[in-house]
């Protein structure tokens, strides 16, 4: 594919992301998910910590609505909706940050079900973010992988077979969730070629019926102005006799 098209692909992406949803793709909306993350921590994380990481999260999400609400209209040429793009991953980078901090600040030392739990929240948002968020790549991949890299990494840095076992499966589990998240992808920008080429046949069928139309037109006026001719020459040469 030539770099126009690949751009007018990643750029259509952008303002069907946009268009869908007022919040970054990476994020799959998930506000109760934080609040019961945080209630669920709540007797055993510092407070403050819980509520620091919450407000971050609002905070960041406030920015975004109202960016998105001041910038909804300026999607019309390919260079706009290549800004989106670049500000859509600038968001997404401090969402997926926040999130993996919150996995290191949630961390629960000697506690391996509070841990487990931690986990299986971390599991399910990047589980969400692969489904809901097919559409931009980019916000998918850089999202997933700084959700679920601190707690992989701390969890390998314990030291003991438990953790480990657990950060070679989150390591599993972040490989399977990025090629899952890329066949999605695929198959979505698959269907939005196929939404072009149709719309370029329909526009070439259009053409082709106005040209037959416009034809068919031509030689029936050809053809009465003939009957005109030969019906005037008839009655001049009568005339003549």
């Amino acid at each position: 594919d030539s770099p126009i098209v690949r751009a007018s692909s990643s750029s259509s992406q952008t303002l069907m992301t946009v268009g869908f949803t007022p919040a970054a793709p990476s994020v799959n909306n998930v506000f109760p998910r934080r609040l019961l993350l945080c209630a669920m921590m709540w007797d055993v994380v510092a407070h403050r910590v819980l509520l620091g990481w919450l407000g971050t999260l609002y905070s960041l999400h406030m920015v975004e609505a109202y960016h998105w609400w001041r910038y909804r209209g300026r999607l019309q040429s390919l260079d706009e909706c290549t800004a989106w793009r670049t500000r859509l991953i600038l968001f997404v980078i401090m969402v997926g940050m926040t999130w993996g901090a919150g996995g290191i600040l949630m961390f629960v030392p000697g506690d391996l079900a509070y841990q487990t739990l931690l986990i299986c929240v971390i599991l399910g948002v990047a589980a969400g973010a692969v489904t809901l968020n097919p559409v931009f790549p980019p916000s998918l991949y850089i999202f997933v992988t700084a959700l679920i890299l601190p707690v992989m990494v701390l969890n390998l840095s314990v030291g003991d077979r438990p953790h480990f076992i657990l950060g070679v499966m989150l390591f599993i589990y972040l490989v399977f969730v990025l090629n899952a998240g890329r066949g999605l992808s695929r198959t979505f920008e698959q269907s939005l070629r196929s939404e072009w080429e149709n719309a370029r046949l329909v526009g070439q069928l259009v053409q082709q019926k106005e040209r037959a139309e416009q034809a068919q037109h031509d030689a029936e006026l050809a053809s009465r102005m003939k009957s005109q001719f030969f019906g005037s020459s008839a009655a001049f040469t009568q005339m003549r006799r």
